[in-house]
């Protein structure tokens, strides 16, 4: 998707106050200076009153071209509409598209050495290229603004969709009621989907509802549907310091096909949201990072409980996920990581009448000979609860086999010790400096 908005970027445009006129000749003046966000090239013909009419059109904002062919800047109150034709064609590295847009305008407003840039458009098409499947992106009532500092842009909807390959699936996006706010110069945004220093910036995207689908290549396999109410996505940079934030509300993930046994193959969530924060400034100090997940009031369809507890033994309430990790990082170049620390502050697992937690850190030493990262040292323990109650009311339900059954005892019983209460388990597991992993105080594997 951040292609896609950066391919938006110079359409997606909402009107500021006014400040001054924008009259065509100077719009056109300014456009050709290459002084502004949005430069401009071709042949400039006086039209009807002072409009201009332009051909040979080429505009370029940052790293997007667009060559818009033949458009026309009329005078409209205190600012200049241009007229766009239908399609054009837009290339940005890469990526190429042939835009189609009937009906879109673009007014330019404010100040005629910094002009502020809004656009409508009813629909707009644009078939993607360059980025090893064709992806199709429609964005339904556009509308937006441009300036020096940022853009906002909202749409009825904005959906993708990439066909199948040899080698990729098929898939589909759809976002409804979406709003996008960018604040930052723009070629800030380049920068970032690439992985270079950037400077300090703020990209949010919100929607009332989405839709993803993927549908493998693979005749047989399933098709898998993700739905959710409101999202919201959000990345901010401050002073070298990147923080991603991810929220989906009523999560719902649902598969379909020939190999499914349910009509109903779902699972919902009432929350899922995501945390990380890093650095993306390049040091020879190493850098803090940190990682947090959660997935709240996890359920499964009914018809998914009746295949292995339809007399409604086992414990329903719903399952809640908590994940914090944390660690330092030493970041040479934009692609040359190595990591210093990782800390397992959090991990929260509940479901079943079972709870499993977890926390533990591991240092990591110099890297030496053709490894590229240390080996971690650091010990990691375990609590799980209720494991044996559970396994004794699946005994008693018959949904899984004797066989079966002996064998997640076996196995419990070689990972785990007792632990200090009823029906409680534990595991410490150890890594030392030459690589040796011990798990309750026993040997088990060596770390290349």
């Amino acid at each position: 998707m951040r292609r896609d908005l950066r391919l938006a970027a110079p359409i997606a445009l909402f009107a500021l106050p006014l400040q001054a006129e924008v009259a065509p000749n100077a719009l056109w003046a300014h456009w050709q200076s290459g002084e502004g966000t949005l430069t401009a090239t071709g042949d400039a013909v006086p039209a009807d009153g002072d409009a201009l009419r332009i051909t040979g059109a080429t505009v370029e904002i940052g790293t997007l071209s667009a060559e818009i062919g033949e458009m026309t800047l009329t005078s409209e109150g205190e600012g200049t509409r241009v007229t766009l034709p239908e399609e054009w064609t837009v290339e940005s590295g890469e990526l190429t598209a042939a835009v189609d847009a009937p009906g879109a305008t673009i007014l330019a407003t404010g100040a005629a050495e910094a002009p502020t840039y809004r656009i409508d458009a009813p629909r707009l098409s644009v078939p993607l290229e360059g980025t090893g499947q064709l992806l199709s992106v429609v964005a339904v009532e556009l509308s937006g603004a441009l300036a020096s500092d940022g853009f906002d842009l909202s749409a009825d909807s904005l959906s993708v969709a990439g066909e199948a390959t040899e080698d990729l699936s098929a898939f589909s996006a759809a976002r409804r009621d979406l709003s996008v706010q960018f604040d930052g110069p723009l070629d800030a945004l380049a920068d970032l989907i690439q992985g270079a220093p950037t400077p300090d910036l703020a990209l949010t995207v919100e929607a009332a509802s989405s839709t993803q689908s993927l549908t493998p290549r693979d005749d047989v396999a399933p098709t898998f549907t993700i739905t959710s109410g409101a999202t919201r996505d959000a990345i901010t940079v401050t002073e070298g310091v990147a923080t991603l934030e991810q929220s989906l509300a009523e999560v719902q993930v649902a598969a379909a096909g020939e190999e499914v046994p349910l009509p109903d193959a779902s699972a919902t969530a009432e929350e899922v949201a995501l945390s990380l924060v890093t650095s993306v400034a390049i040091s020879d100090e190493p850098a803090p990072v940190s990682l947090e997940l959660d997935v709240t009031d996890l359920t499964v369809s009914e018809q998914a409980w009746q295949l292995f507890d339809p007399a409604g033994e086992l414990p329903r309430e719903p399952a809640d996920l908590r994940l914090a990790l944390s660690g330092q990082i030493l970041r040479r170049s934009p692609t040359e990581l190595s990591p210093e620390r990782l800390g397992l502050d959090e991990f929260a697992l509940s479901a079943l009448g079972t709870t499993l937690t977890g926390s533990g850190s591991v240092l990591f030493q110099e890297a030496g000979g053709e490894r590229p990262y240390g080996r971690p040292v650091g010990s990691f323990s375990f609590n799980l609860a209720g494991a044996m109650s559970l396994l004794d009311q699946l005994d008693a339900l018959g949904t899984i086999s004797t066989g079966n059954l002996v064998g997640m005892r076996m196995g419990l019983g070689f990972f785990t010790t007792e632990g200090d209460g009823p029906d409680e388990l534990q595991s410490n597991v150890d890594i030392g400096p030459q690589g040796g992993v011990s798990l309750n105080g026993r040997r088990v594997l060596t770390l290349p």
